[in-house]
């Protein structure tokens, strides 16, 4: 059994990617028009890349950019195996231990 005081809880809102992430046992943060964030360690060009693949500035604007960027950020590179995730939903929560890498 891991150690328990070394793991972390990451808050996920699904909204409507629920019924799908729960039928596929991942949790999705959408986005998926942004290519290579598993790759990209620097915060400026991450979320130059989000930016680009989403131009329209009636769909994101700096402030949800940073919003998404930073949600992004820590799905790719601050949760580990053995953290959990909490996912609200309606008048219920999820709980959700990290089993595998991001892809």
């Amino acid at each position: 059994m891991s150690n328990l005081t070394n793991r972390r809880a990451f808050v996920f809102r699904l909204d409507h990617r629920l019924p799908v992430c729960l039928d596929h046992s991942v949790i999705g943060v959408s986005w998926y028009q942004a290519e290579r964030l598993d790759t990209i360690k620097d915060w400026t060009e991450f979320k130059n890349i989000l930016r680009t693949a989403y131009p329209d500035p009636y769909a994101i604007n700096e402030r949800s950019l940073g919003n998404a960027g930073d949600s992004i950020w820590r799905f790719m590179y601050d949760m580990s195996v053995g953290d959990y995730a909490i996912v609200p939903a309606d008048n219920v929560f999820y709980l959700a231990e990290i089993k595998g890498a991001p892809f």
